[in-house]
C-alpha cells in the first residue's frame, strides 16, 4: 500500500471512530428512556455472592450510564444486567466469565471498522485487572500490525472472540471461539454483555 493511501485510510479510521462516538451518544439516549426504571441513584446488587455498587450518572448530553464498583475494581455500563436483551446462552457467557486471556480479533477489511475499533478500546477499559484482551486480525493488513488469529487458533486457555459489524446481530459459540456479528442498534447491549461477563455477572 502506498504511503499516501495508508495515510488516507488511517484518516478514515480516525474519522469513523469520532463519528461512532456521536452514534453511541444517540444510542445512549435510548437507555435514558428505557433504562431508567429505578428512582435510586445508588444501589447495590449481588451476583455470585459478591456485592456490586451501582451509581447512576449522566453525561453532558443527558445520556444515562452506571458506574459500577466491587472489591478494588470498577467499570461503566449503560444497561442493567436484566436489560441486556440478547440471545446469549450460558455456555457463551461462561467462556467469557471463566477465561482470563482472550484474543479479540476482527477482519481488517470489513467495510466499516469504526464501531469495532471503539468496541476493542472501550471493553479493555472496563475489564478487571486479571483479564487480558489481546488485539488480533483474521487476515494480514498493513494498517493493523496485530497477530493473525482466527477460530482455528482458539484453545481452552486462549479463547478467541471475532467481532464483525453487520446489519444484524448474531452470536455463535463453538470450540472456544465466539463469533459476534452485531448491528449498530445492538452495540451498547453487546458491549455491556462483554463487560458484565468479564466482571463475573451473567446477563439476561
Amino acid at each position: 500500500m502506498k504511503k499516501k493511501d495508508k495515510k488516507e485510510r488511517n484518516t478514515k479510521i480516525f474519522l469513523g471512530f469520532v463519528l461512532s462516538i456521536f452514534l453511541i451518544s444517540s444510542l445512549g439516549s435510548v437507555v435514558v428512556y428505557y433504562g431508567n426504571d429505578s428512582d435510586q441513584d445508588s444501589f447495590t446488587l449481588t451476583f455470585s455472592d459478591k456485592d456490586y455498587k451501582f451509581n447512576r450518572k449522566s453525561d453532558n448530553s443527558g445520556n444515562l450510564y452506571y458506574e459500577v464498583s466491587y472489591d478494588n475494581e470498577d467499570f461503566l455500563v449503560y444497561y442493567l444486567p436484566y436489560q441486556i436483551l440478547l440471545d446469549v446462552d450460558n455456555e457463551t457467557q461462561d467462556l467469557i466469565r471463566n477465561s482470563n486471556y482472550f484474543y479479540l480479533a476482527f477482519d481488517p477489511h470489513q467495510e466499516d471498522l469504526s464501531m469495532v475499533d471503539y468496541m476493542r478500546f472501550d471493553v479493555k477499559q472496563n475489564i478487571p485487572a486479571t483479564k487480558f484482551f489481546v488485539d488480533a486480525v483474521t487476515e494480514s493488513d498493513s494498517v493493523y500490525s496485530f497477530p493473525i488469529i482466527d477460530c482455528n487458533n482458539a484453545t481452552i486457555n486462549s479463547p478467541v472472540i471475532v467481532l464483525e459489524n453487520t446489519n444484524t446481530t448474531n452470536i455463535e459459540y463453538s470450540d472456544n471461539c465466539l463469533n459476534i456479528e452485531f448491528a449498530n442498534y445492538d452495540f451498547l447491549r453487546l458491549r455491556d454483555m462483554l463487560v458484565y461477563n468479564s466482571n463475573n455477572i451473567r446477563v439476561g
